[in-house]
């Protein structure tokens, strides 16, 4: 295999030969690789011993051509907060460049506002980068070994997580067009600095992995030594309960799953709030991150889900409260829970002029920091409440002052505000409707109707109006 092994050095081979027939079953199959490359002592031992494994698999496949090869290459983040960084890229590619492997190095600018961390803020724009380059097929491998889990455990226990965090680091994850593996994750770092001492390699000492102000080191070079020494086999241990906190998340997984079909309503963005408060809080609180996670939002965290039950479930019906997290906010209306990202401010004197010409043929107009108003052409019939497009002049696209009236087809004249409510408008949509005006007269209410005059007559061809907002669709 190029170096003298010993066993643990035997073990680590053993442990990727495995990995690799594992994604070999993998359904679509990774037919690539990237190994994440830093030029440490970690990422050298899972770059050179994948290597040595591919390269014993190519060997036999000479006898076996149907074999299932792979292709191998490098990404190196350059994070230039270091004044060696530069030197480090140098190394990285002098490494890959012995080994025959494509090198490929990305350079990021880490911008840290006062109180947030440095390690975080470098490993969002690391995995940025990584799930940018990622191809379809690919997995990128990390080298992430049972010391990081151990650490990653402590930093979560530290922070309050649940079953969630305290599992730590998944073997592998999806990431941008492709997975995100580390083969090496129920190895001790021991195991692979034999490895490292064994094939001779020359690695990067990082002089900031010393530095304990950061809470990562603090925990690898005074906490872990003095908890070795009454706990020798603590990360065995501990790996077992990250184990066991996966277990108990898939398990929260499954049953978030069943809550949510019985508090599912028509639209993705809404929860049924009386269903919802049927449940104790903590499957109340379960389902909901289970629901935000289905949108695509960031986890809310204990202290966001907490609100949920005691502020937004459990207030007055008439009450209207809110919550607000990472640019993401959470209503209540008429026994709804809405979750919408945060809508940009709007200048509700701006108005929008349009041509009868133009609407007889537009599909859908955008409306700045306010998301589309659509519009569809269709046959009217008894009820349809459609609008009938005035012969010539122009129509206006504006917004709620205050004070209007209007009187809708078929109905009294009422107050535009009673009118929204009634149409089961969320009171922070209603000054962000588009109204469709004509001669200084409301003709057009999305969501709740064309007004009196204006409504076409059965057997002739109508418009219908859907505003869709920036980022909401409730009224879809």
């Amino acid at each position: 295999m190029g170096c003298p092994m010993d066993s643990n050095a035997e073990s680590l081979l053993q442990t990727l030969q495995q990995f690799l027939k594992q994604l070999r079953q993998q359904r679509p199959a990774c037919s690539k690789l990237a190994v994440g490359f830093s030029g440490g002592m970690d990422s050298h031992v899972l770059l050179h011993a994948i290597h040595q494994v591919l390269q014993l698999n190519a060997d036999n496949a000479e006898q076996n051509p149907r074999l299932h090869r792979f292709e191998l290459r490098v990404l190196h983040i350059n994070h230039g907060l270091s004044p060696y960084a530069d030197a480090w890229q140098g190394h990285c590619e002098q490494i890959s460049l012995t080994l025959n492997v494509p090198f490929l190095a990305q350079s990021v600018i880490i911008q840290c506002k006062p109180g947030e961390s440095l390690e975080e803020q470098a490993r969002q724009a690391r995995y940025k980068i990584f799930a940018e380059q990622l191809q379809p097929e690919e997995c990128l491998l990390m080298a992430h070994h049972q010391d990081d889990q151990a650490e990653t455990l402590m930093l979560r226990l530290m922070r309050g997580a649940g079953p969630r965090g305290l599992a730590a680091m998944p073997l592998s994850r999806p990431l941008g067009k492709g997975l995100l593996w580390r083969p090496l994750l129920e190895i001790p770092r021991t195991g692979l600095q034999d490895y490292a001492s064994a094939c001779q390699l020359q690695w990067i000492e990082d002089e900031s992995n010393l530095d304990v102000r950061f809470d990562r080191n603090f925990v690898r070079h005074e906490l872990f030594p003095l908890i070795a020494k009454r706990w020798p086999g603590y990360r065995q241990c501990w790996q077992r309960s990250s184990q066991l906190s996966a277990e108990a998340d898939q398990l929260n997984q499954e049953l978030a799953c069943i809550d949510y079909q019985l508090v599912m309503t028509d639209s993705k963005q809404q929860l049924d709030g009386n269903a919802l408060c049927a449940l104790n809080r903590a499957r109340q609180r379960n389902v909901i991150r289970y629901w935000l996670s289905l949108l695509g939002f960031p986890d809310p965290g204990w202290q966001v889900l907490r609100r949920c039950s005691d502020e937004l479930l459990s207030a007055a019906v008439d009450a209207q409260p809110e919550l607000i997290w990472d640019g993401h906010e959470m209503r209540r209306f008429q026994n709804r829970i809405y979750a919408f990202p945060s809508m940009p401010l709007l200048d509700k004197t701006q108005t929008l002029l349009l041509t009868v010409k133009d609407l007889s043929c537009v599909e859908k107009i955008d409306l700045p920091d306010n998301g589309l108003l659509m519009f569809s052409h269709t046959h009217s019939t008894t009820g349809s409440n459609l609008l009938k497009l005035p012969d010539n002049g122009s129509l206006l696209i504006s917004y709620r002052r205050g004070g209007e009236h209007c009187r809708l087809s078929g109905r009294r004249t009422r107050a535009l505000k009673k009118i929204l409510h009634d149409a089961g408008v969320p009171p922070w949509l209603r000054d962000r409707l588009p109204l469709l005006c004509y001669e200084n007269q409301i003709v057009y209410i999305p969501g709740a109707g064309v007004c009196d005059g204006f409504a076409a007559p059965s057997g002739t061809t109508g418009v219908r109006l859907e505003w869709l907002p920036t980022v909401d669709s409730t009224l879809s």
